[in-house]
């Protein structure tokens, strides 16, 4: 579904809720469950990202300057769910090989791990066309930025230790650092867009057909076209 459908059919679903607040993090139900290696080996082969960084970590391939370009040319051109997961599962191969290294890599693999249970399978659900829950959906991507920031900062803490003994790792972190700031910007900017469409007041007629204000519908257009030309966040299906 195109993004700027699919998020104002969202902020209409949105707008009928009342009473919402998102201050507290709520552990995902759909989610609940660690993935199986099946699913995650399902998200890898889509996500191509996590399988040239392990080839490059394992050494089957080298981290060319081409191939540099190619890796920034993919995450940026990834939507922020599919960036953030290709950046936690090529981390996790980072972190597996050196979690004996240091406390800090244990860390960046539980984060990764993390992450990964968090959106897997709700990404996957979306590619394979299912409908899924509004209200899951929104509190999931309300902490995409900040779980790009999170995995940004550990990533810079591995990216230090490695620098003297696994450059070629090194530089893999610098490349995943850069990806995930900007997607992390990216990411902010359409949820304060959703969140400032949101309390957008109730004051005009509504559609004949749908109890609907039509102001929700002016707050869903107007947030979503200047910022998502190119790169935007690929939106799940909703239940009406």
């Amino acid at each position: 579904m195109h993004f700027k459908r699919a998020l104002t059919k969202y902020l209409l679903l949105l707008f009928k809720k009342e009473g919402k607040t998102h201050k507290n993090r709520k552990v995902q139900i759909m989610l609940s469950n660690s993935m199986l290696k099946k699913d995650i080996a399902k998200i890898v082969n889509h996500l191509q990202v996590p399988l040239v960084v392990a080839d490059i970590v394992n050494g089957k391939d080298t981290l060319t300057d081409d191939m540099v370009f190619s890796l920034h040319d993919a995450l940026s051109d990834a939507e922020p769910d599919s960036a953030l997961l290709s950046i936690a599962l090529s981390t996790l191969t980072i972190a597996n090989v050196h979690k004996e290294t240091a406390a800090s890599f244990r860390m960046l693999k539980s984060e990764c791990e993390r992450i990964i249970n968090d959106y897997g399978m709700m990404w996957l659900r979306n590619a394979q066309n299912e409908q899924l829950d509004a209200d899951i959906i929104f509190e999931t991507l309300l902490y995409i930025p900040e779980d790009f920031e999170s995995l940004s900062e550990l990533l810079d803490i591995a990216r230090i230790i490695l620098q003297n003994s696994d450059s070629k790792a090194a530089e893999l972190c610098k490349i995943l650092i850069t990806q995930a700031n900007a997607q992390s910007l990216i990411a902010q900017t359409v949820i304060d867009g959703m969140e400032a469409a949101h309390e957008k007041p109730w004051n005009m007629p509504i559609y004949a057909d749908e109890n609907i204000d039509m102001s929700t519908v002016i707050a869903a257009e107007s947030y979503v076209e200047p910022f998502y030309a190119d790169n935007v966040i690929a939106f799940p299906k909703v239940r009406n």
